[in-house]
């Protein structure tokens, strides 16, 4: 009888030991560390395919299916697993400016969140997961247009095309038509050409925008060529814009801009506003 007892005691204590679950303030330390990690491992990346992603997103996916609450010793692995790969796609989502990334960003934080409160057994677990495998859904139903966006291609750095655009500025000042044969609407298109593609390089210049930076830099430095001589508030404005724009495109290649005054993005929506008008007051004055 007492041996009897002696086992069903034991067994009573395996099954308490194998139903105990970590709580969060257990692992806190060791997923500080995984975070920290899967920053370094982004960090790394030059760039980053829609494959890459569509894969990544495919491994998050099974690890939240199986995700539950109360975490049990033999899970923590592969939960620990599941948060370094959110980590990362968190990350990686920030290099991509795109509706896409923002979501899979926001995505991302709320598996970080849903594992979280796994280890703490919330109440809010199960609404949490339920959230999290809709919007899941809806990702795993992007096509192949939306997954381009949250690629990212490794960026050109200033230094590797300041000759090229040193000759782009030559070929484009010498190629440009006299000052009292411009007309306005020519000027015009110059602005137009800066504001249509400007957007397309904000996240940095690569070989896929690298021929937009291009067009953006010779606009500006026909703008600049033809109103750095004028006196007068309108000729200012337009040179200012002008310069302001040579040095965004000089940002996108990840030249630091000197100018104090620089904000581009605000002097770029002023410019989106002008009117006709502008170009007339420029004509007049080269006219002078």
């Amino acid at each position: 009888m007492k041996k009897i007892l002696m086992i069903m005691s034991l067994f009573l204590l395996l099954s308490a030991c194998g139903a105990k679950t970590a709580s969060w303030d257990d692992v806190k330390e060791k997923y500080t560390e995984a975070y920290q990690a899967a920053v370094n491992d982004a960090a790394g990346y030059e760039e980053y395919s829609a494959a890459q992603f569509q894969s990544l997103i495919d491994q998050i996916f099974t690890g939240v299916g199986e995700l539950n609450s109360g975490v049990k010793a033999d899970a923590e692995e592969d939960i620990l697993s599941l948060y370094k790969n959110a980590a990362l796609l968190e990350q990686l989502s920030q290099r991509s400016n795109s509706i896409q990334s923002r979501t899979l960003g926001e995505f991302a934080d709320a598996i970080t969140k849903l594992i979280q409160a796994a280890y703490e057994k919330s109440s809010d677990f199960d609404a949490l997961k339920s959230q999290i495998l809709a919007k899941a859904e809806e990702i795993t139903g992007w096509s192949d247009e939306d997954w381009k966006l949250t690629a990212f291609k490794k960026k050109i750095s200033w230094a590797q095309v300041v000759e090229a655009y040193e000759t782009l500025e030559e070929e484009t000042i010498s190629n440009l038509p006299r000052a009292d044969k411009i007309s306005e609407l020519e000027l015009e298109e110059f602005k137009n050409t800066i504001i249509n593609n400007y957007e397309l390089i904000q996240d940095g210049v690569n070989e896929d925008n690298r021929e937009n930076a291009d067009v953006i830099y010779e606009a500006a430095v026909s703008l600049r060529e033809y109103t750095q001589d004028l006196q007068g508030e309108t000729a200012e404005k337009v040179l200012r814009f002008a310069n302001q724009t040579i040095d965004y495109v000089r940002q996108a290649y990840g030249e630091k801009v000197e100018d104090p005054d620089y904000d581009f993005l605000k002097t770029a929506e002023e410019a989106r506003k002008w009117t006709l008008s502008v170009w007339n007051e420029l004509i007049k004055l080269i006219n002078l």
